[in-house]
């Protein structure tokens, strides 16, 4: 997860994108993700939290 949210703080500081949202940790999920946006760009930075996931295949 440290992946996600250092990506996440390098586009904020960067290249001034703020947090719109985030989910991730709670319920037993897979994955932490991050939307970032600058004024009508949306990025959304997602990690598997286990490595034995399908997302850390793709």
């Amino acid at each position: 997860m440290w992946k996600c949210q250092a990506r996440a703080h390098f586009y904020k500081t960067a290249f001034w994108f703020s947090k719109l949202a985030y989910a991730g940790l709670k319920r037993g999920k897979d994955r932490a993700s991050y939307v970032l946006k600058q004024d009508k760009i949306r990025l959304v930075l997602t990690t598997a939290l286990n490595s034995d996931r399908p997302l850390v295949n793709m």
